[in-house]
This record gives structure tokens, C-alpha cells and sequence, in this order.
């Protein structure tokens, strides 16, 4: 009696996977011919990937590309020495400010309003 059920259990899960593969549109042709185009994707996609490492090492030796990354960063310094001058300048005028606002106080002139 075992073997029987687990003989039915098996033409269960058998007859589920034939209907699984009805209902999807999938037979055992069209199993191996998508195999067979998933390894042809597989393979172009290696060949292109190949193709791109070649071509990212051909542009990593040309000099436009070494120049082109020299002024990147470049610019990108520049940039960050800007952005602290600014914060200098900034803290700077506060201080003159302050500054100049007790000495008027304590000398009772008014520079600090003259620009």
C-alpha cells in the first residue's frame, strides 16, 4: 500500500509539473530551444564583456583620458578650496563685525555703520 501511494504521489507531481508547463506554454521543445537561447545569450554576453574590458583598458592608456581625469580632479579641488575661502571670508566679516561693534561702544564713534 506504500508503494502505491507514494507511486500516485509521484503521478501527482508529475501530472503538476505537465500542467505547470500547460499552463505556461512550455513544452519539452521549447525547453531545450530556450536552453539552448539562454547559452547563446550567456555567450554573447561574455563576448561583449570582453569587448568592454578591451575597450576600457584601450581608453585607460590613451593620454586625452589620463588629461581628462587630471582635470576632474582638478576642478574638484578647486572647487573645495572655494567653498572653504567663502566660509573663511564669512567668519571673517562676522569677526570685523564684532570687532568694530565694541569699539564703537567703548569709544562712542560709529565706524561700524560707515561702508
Amino acid at each position: 500500500t506504500e508503494s502505491s501511494l507514494s507511486g500516485a504521489s509521484s503521478l501527482e507531481s508529475d501530472s503538476e509539473s505537465d500542467e505547470d508547463n500547460e499552463m505556461h506554454g512550455i513544452d519539452s521543445m521549447s525547453k531545450e530551444s530556450w536552453m539552448a537561447m539562454s547559452i547563446e545569450q550567456s555567450n554573447k554576453c561574455t563576448v561583449n564583456f570582453d569587448a568592454l574590458k578591451e575597450e576600457y583598458r584601450r581608453v585607460g592608456k590613451s593620454e586625452h583620458f589620463h588629461s581628462y581625469i587630471y582635470a576632474k580632479k582638478s576642478l574638484a579641488t578647486f572647487s573645495r578650496e572655494l567653498d572653504l575661502l567663502l566660509e573663511f571670508l564669512e567668519l571673517n566679516l562676522t569677526a570685523f563685525s564684532k570687532i568694530l561693534k565694541k569699539f564703537d561702544k567703548r569709544t562712542g564713534s560709529s565706524i561700524r555703520e560707515i561702508k
